[in-house]
């Protein structure tokens, strides 16, 4: 592997900000801008988040 990699961005990247880049054998295929208010959790996270807003998570 080299040093070095060389990525064709079929979309422009947002100058500020966030970003979910997906990527597909080394290339990137789409990008999804945040925006302020939102966030990326995992699974534990959100099931806190559910409950602290008051619902109840039952765990299969």
């Amino acid at each position: 592997m080299s040093g070095s990699f060389l990525y064709e961005f079929p979309v422009e990247l947002p100058f500020l900000g966030r970003s979910i880049i997906y990527m597909e054998e080394g290339r990137v295929k789409a990008v999804m801008p945040l925006k302020s208010e939102q966030m990326v959790v995992d699974m534990d996270m959100m099931v806190i988040i559910l409950q602290m807003a008051g619902y109840t998570v039952n765990r299969k």
